[in-house]
């Protein structure tokens, strides 16, 4: 994996594969109290990041920033 770090998000920037990797991968481990459930691509740096938060609960905070 990259040891690249997303200027805006603060997150190491991983290609499609490696994200899903670490998703799959962090998906077998319950013992972690947060882990990656999903990837996505950032519109900063345009390489993949991994996220704890479903897509669901995104686009309900995005959607609750924007009423604001």
């Amino acid at each position: 994996m990259t040891d690249r770090i997303c200027p805006k998000s603060g997150k190491r920037m991983l290609k499609r594969q490696e994200a899903d990797r670490v998703v799959t991968l962090a998906a077998r481990r319950v013992e972690v109290a947060r882990v990656p459930i999903s990837t996505y691509r950032c519109p900063e740096c345009g390489r993949w990041h991994t996220s704890g938060m479903s897509q669901l609960e995104h686009r309900v905070r995005m959607l609750v920033r924007e009423a604001a």
